[in-house]
């Protein structure tokens, strides 16, 4: 299922992520979550969209990391929504201007 890959490909990310994997290969995995499981109730693609803006945020590529906050913010009706909304406004507010 639809749901299943999601969470396989954002396990494998959080995993790599864990190990000090390839940023590159991490970046990858989530996006890969994104395009699976937009749609779906699961916290793994506003999550997945969270951590990419935290990399790019990392890198100081500021443009992508909004971006990727934004779309974690225009995501809803997942479980955990408060603490993962509440995060990617922080990171917002700590990268504006």
């Amino acid at each position: 299922s639809r749901s299943n890959q999601a969470e396989y490909w954002y396990r494998l990310a959080h995993v790599n992520s864990k190990l000090e994997g390839s940023e590159n290969l991490i970046l990858e995995y989530y996006k890969e979550v994104l395009s699976i499981g937009k749609n779906s109730s699961s916290y793994y693609a506003p999550m997945s969209a969270l951590q990419i803006g935290l990399i790019y945020e990392k890198n100081n590529d500021f443009h992508q990391a909004r971006h990727y906050f934004n779309k974690c913010l225009s995501m809803s009706g997942f479980d955990y929504k408060r603490g993962i909304h509440q995060r990617a406004k922080a990171a917002l507010s700590r990268i504006s201007d």
